[in-house]
């Protein structure tokens, strides 16, 4: 059997949105993305509007993540984020 063909790991955020009590958001995923259907945590890639992780120190890269996180969370869910959480999207 030959050795499989590493893969590079693309930085990526998920987040996990709780509410008050044991309710925690899940999102259904498109038809247009790889898992068409399932259900998941809002997250995805980290995007170059989020930052470049690469050379980026830790605590950059945290910040990146969370940029990323809340961009994500965004486009799936309609959700923005405040310094406190995240709230509705008022439209």
């Amino acid at each position: 059997m030959s050795d499989p063909t590493p893969v590079t790991p693309k930085p990526s955020a998920t987040v996990v949105p709780l509410r008050d009590g044991p309710e925690v958001l899940l999102v259904q995923r498109a038809k247009r993305d790889g898992t068409p259907g399932i259900w998941a945590l809002p997250g995805g890639k980290v995007e170059p509007v989020d930052g470049a992780v690469e050379g980026a120190s830790e605590a950059d890269t945290i910040e990146i993540a969370r940029r990323a996180g809340a961009r994500e969370t965004h486009e799936e869910a309609g959700l923005h984020r405040l310094a406190t959480g995240f709230m509705n999207n008022p439209v």
